[in-house]
């Protein structure tokens, strides 16, 4: 078989075997595969195995007859599909083999679980139609809220950080739910499922971690985390500061360790791998004898000073700024967030016009949360009640003495 050969007669492209036609990604429906080496588009040769064992190893045996695979092949990418029916979980695998100029092989592999029949059992249905419902119903009225601030607000809505934080989850969570629509409708091409339910994740987990940081302005009320936002606004101005020198000197350090051993370490191998192994050095996780190896002078030195600026320095230059501005927030009343105060006035009104506070356990709830004006409302409670017994104790003596000189009359007018 003569394998690949230029083709210079006039014999249509698409007569010849499947194999040998190039597909375009978009007529395979295909997307963008990252390797260690490259990119790979998602077009390329593509051949369907298709049978029992014994026919894909006579398609095997053919493919390399024919030289489908030669000198010229810079990756094979196989993908295949599995499904487990004890737990209704698909498994999109993607099993890739690199092969570059200068020889060897570099495998790699993914594997993308996907839970497209969701709604199996009956009461599991239930509860996530009532969960899935709960979250629509929430996110509408947080749309409703946030148009209405925008609505009143006009341009300056726009200036608030909180306000872009609450786009986002908005415009994320409706595009979580579109993709959830699709991954659960489509079925006809699961690499096109595996692709959308992996960007589902990320979405799902960019808005998360958002909503997980607007519950801090929910609760500022709390003493603690009101003090730490207290806090953080003080050091703002010295904090930008930090970064940009911060940024500076590690970026200088990164490039330094990807100049040296992009071509000897994977972990160093491109910038972003640099950026995340200087960031796992930072951490406490480095393997400082490949560097020592590989360059015996140049590897500790710079790793040594790395360690130096950046974990000794910079580091405990962080702490200080946020120990000082801690200080001073603590001392200083005026810098401080008084909203906790808030909650601490309502419950204690609620204590005292309750009646709650005559009771023990009343009172130590009241002194758990008082402070000096919580004081001042308890004593006002109190001396409120001692002026009523006050009174009440007049008013029984009065009527004593009244029953007291009828008494006497009566026995006057007798005698």
């Amino acid at each position: 078989m003569p394998g690949w050969m230029p083709n210079n007669s006039t014999k249509p492209p698409d007569q010849l075997p499947k194999e040998f036609r190039y597909t375009t990604a978009k007529e395979r429906e295909g997307y963008p595969r990252w390797g260690q080496l490259a990119w790979y588009s998602g077009g390329g040769y593509v051949h369907e195995m298709r049978g029992s064992s014994e026919k894909l190893l006579s398609q095997v045996k053919t493919l390399q007859e024919t030289g489908w695979l030669d000198d010229r092949t810079r990756a094979i990418i196989i993908e295949f599909a599995v499904y487990n029916p004890a737990v209704h979980l698909f498994g999109m695998v993607n099993i890739m083999f690199e092969l570059p100029g200068t020889g060897g092989i570099l495998p790699s592999y993914r594997i993308e679980p996907a839970n497209l029949l969701s709604f199996v059992d009956v009461s599991q249905m239930t509860f996530e139609i009532i969960c899935q419902g709960l979250f629509i119903l929430a996110l509408v009225g947080l749309l409703i809220k946030e148009a209405r601030h925008l609505w009143v607000e006009r341009w300056a809505y726009l200036l608030s950080l909180r306000s872009w934080a609450q786009l986002l989850i908005i415009v994320g969570s409706f595009a979580a739910i579109a993709i959830f629509a699709y991954v659960n409708i489509e079925t006809k091409k699961l690499t096109r499922v595996a692709m959308w339910n992996e960007i589902l994740a990320y979405l799902v987990a960019v808005v998360t971690f958002i909503a997980i940081l607007t519950l801090l302005h929910i609760f500022r009320f709390n003493k603690h985390i009101g003090l730490l936002g207290s806090v953080l606004r003080y050091a703002n101005r010295d904090m930008k500061y930090f970064f940009v020198v911060f940024g500076i000197v590690f970026f200088s350090f990164v490039t330094t360790f990807y100049l040296l051993f992009l071509d000897t370490l994977a972990a160093y191998s491109s910038f972003i791998y640099s950026m995340e192994t200087s960031f796992q050095i930072v951490l406490g996780k480095f393997d400082v004898t490949s560097m020592y190896e590989l360059e015996p002078l140049l590897g500790p030195m710079v790793f040594a000073a790395f360690t130096l600026f950046i974990v000794f320095i910079m580091l405990n230059m962080f702490v200080a700024i946020l120990t000082d501005s801690f200080e001073i927030v603590r001392k200083d009343p005026s810098l401080q967030c008084d909203d906790h105060e808030m909650v601490a006035f309502t419950l204690a009104r609620f204590i005292v016009w309750s009646g709650l506070s005559t009771h023990t356990w009343g009172k130590k709830i009241l002194l758990k949360y008082a402070d000096n004006d919580f004081g001042q409302i308890y004593e006002e409670r109190e001396d409120r009640q001692t002026e009523e017994l006050i009174s009440d104790f007049q008013e029984a003596v009065d009527l004593f003495l009244s029953r007291a000189r009828r008494v006497e009359i009566s026995a006057v007018k007798e005698g």
